[in-house]
């Protein structure tokens, strides 16, 4: 973790570089054999050594974390710029620069549990970060509640600080964790949890999304809460398994469980938002 994504790879390289040369000298092949690979091994290694890609231009922002490749972008510019989070290849969350509104439908669902009738949130708890769009908002809506946010990432953290007005909302509190051993460690419990960690495009954390897991998010649920969870999935036809599972392994756990398609129905992956509470 502390060589960074580049490195690690042009390590690996130079590592399997030195086993070949190893390999040809026990195998005593003769130079005019070796050297062929000998100059594409240089050259692959002048190139990854040289070679730096350039963020577009509309990046404000890049680091490389133990986790991601991080960047930061904007678009539009006055009343309109919204500035986007990136985790390697996906768009982790937004905002609008001039009011912190959100601008990802599906991170507006998180109201869902307002249409109950006297529905109140004296705390909150979102796992994954993002760009701190939602927990920045229910901060906004509920300025009395306490909203913890669990991102295993550090430096999501600080992006948050730098660019997503984080260090603006005070009652929000980061927690550089595993969600689910902060989850099981508290002894904290929460009107609202929402589920939003992802490892890569679409890849739930499996200890995310077990029985287990859910048996302790329902412990610590206060009495009327609901816990609320972001999956990637069609809706119908063969790319909606990972929807009917995730609701068969809810319903284990909590009697009331719905699912809410930003998009509608459809055979293409989107964003649907689960809701589970035990009444």
């Amino acid at each position: 973790s502390n060589f960074g994504v580049k490195s690690i790879f042009l390590g690996t390289a130079a590592l399997l570089l030195m086993l070949s040369a190893i390999a040809f000298f026990m195998a005593k092949n003769t130079w005019k054999q070796q050297l062929p690979v000998w100059l594409s091994g240089l050259f692959a290694a002048y190139y990854g050594f040289t070679a730096n890609s350039k963020p577009a231009d509309n990046v404000v922002w890049t680091h490389d974390s133990f986790y991601h490749r991080i960047e930061v972008s904007e678009n539009g510019d006055g009343a309109n710029k919204q500035r986007f989070l990136h985790l390697d290849s996906t768009v982790e969350g937004g905002i609008k620069v001039a009011d912190g509104s959100l601008v990802l439908e599906y991170q507006r669902f998180w109201k869902l549990p307002l249409l109950r009738d006297g529905f109140d949130i004296k705390r909150a708890l979102f796992l994954g970060a993002g760009a701190f769009g939602m927990p920045c908002e229910v901060s906004r809506m509920f300025p009395e509640a306490g909203v913890d946010v669990v991102e295993i990432d550090p430096t999501v953290i600080e992006a948050g600080r730098q660019f997503f007005n984080l260090d603006k909302h005070p009652k929000v509190v980061p927690h550089a964790a595993d969600a689910r051993s902060f989850v099981r460690k508290s002894d904290q419990k929460w009107n609202l949890i929402f589920g939003d960690a992802y490892n890569g495009v679409r890849a739930i954390p499996s200890q995310l999304a077990s029985r287990e897991f859910f048996k302790q998010v329902q412990d610590h649920l206060a009495p009327g809460g609901v816990f609320l969870m972001n999956v990637i999935t069609a809706v119908d036809g063969p790319k909606s398994e990972l929807l009917a599972g995730m609701l068969a392994t809810l319903r284990e756990v909590f009697p009331h469980v719905h699912a809410f398609p930003v998009h509608g129905g459809g055979t293409s992956a989107q964003n649907v938002i689960l809701l589970a509470s035990t009444d």
